[in-house]
């Protein structure tokens, strides 16, 4: 997944934006896979339903962490503007957006949009990584 966000970021794509949305399922390959052996090499072709579990959250919380720190070091070292370009990306998310919101929630998207503004702009390159950090968490759990 970190190559493919560092090749994204070589043809021009920012990185952390929907485009990683495409790539989720790498993780899910590894977690089937990671399962699928070990229920055949330790388990003698059965595994129980906890067991898989906590190899697969295991597996996805080792390749979180491992993800996060990768593009910490990539967004300190090699693309600094990494954090801006953040910001900057999902506040012209929520400008295109803003017309299919109000006709769905109403008026009170004007103050929601406010809020959501305000909190992305006091993002930091760390913040950022810990909501992806928690993202990848909460989308192996819900996969697992």
């Amino acid at each position: 997944m970190f190559a493919i966000t560092v090749i994204l970021w070589y043809m021009g794509i920012f990185p952390l934006g929907t485009a990683s949305f495409y790539f989720f399922w790498i993780p899910l390959v590894f977690m089937f896979v990671a399962t699928k052996s070990m229920r055949d090499h330790y388990f003698n072709g059965t595994i129980r339903y906890w067991g898989a579990f906590k190899a697969q959250m295991l597996l996805i919380s080792s390749y979180a962490v491992l993800y996060v720190l990768l593009v910490y070091i990539f967004g300190k070292l090699i693309y600094t503007d990494l954090a801006s370009d953040y910001i900057q990306t999902y506040l012209n998310e929520l400008h295109l957006t803003k017309k299919e919101m109000v006709q769905v929630l109403g008026n009170e998207y004007e103050a929601y949009e406010d809020r959501m503004i305000l909190e992305l702009k006091r993002s930091t390159l760390s913040s950022i990584l810990f909501k992806e950090y928690f993202n990848k968490i909460l989308s192996g759990a819900f996969f697992a």
